[in-house]
């Protein structure tokens, strides 16, 4: 057997069962855009809240100490990226999560976090 045989046929080893990854990972793209956004601690702190409840900009001012202006900033980005939605009632605007997978995510992190 000569050196080009036995590489391909190391080859073929390595990479059996591998291929079906391929289209999995191209499915990934855009992914990391959900963990920038979640990477800020205001964003993520929003996040934990709105999984617990829904919240108006003054709400989520108030909890986090934060001005309006700001909270506003950080729920347009995490709205940008489908990460929650907005219903409107009368002059007030309320967020919550666009759906439980988000929600999951945060529990896991927390979870991770504190060890559990």
């Amino acid at each position: 057997m000569e050196r080009s045989d036995t590489y391909n046929e190391l080859k073929e080893i390595r990479t059996s069962g591998v291929d079906e990854l391929k289209p999995e990972i191209k499915s990934l793209k855009g992914i990391s855009e959900i963990f920038k956004a979640l990477s800020d601690d205001s964003r993520s702190k929003i996040v934990y809240m709105l999984s617990k409840k829904e919240l108006c900009v003054g709400d989520i001012a108030y909890i986090l100490d934060m001005n309006l202006q700001a909270v506003s900033y950080h729920l347009r980005m995490l709205k940008s990226q489908d990460i929650i939605k907005s219903r409107r009632a009368g002059k007030m605007i309320y967020y919550s999560l666009f759906d439980d997978y988000i929600s999951n995510i945060i529990e896991l992190a927390a979870q991770y976090r504190l060890g559990v």
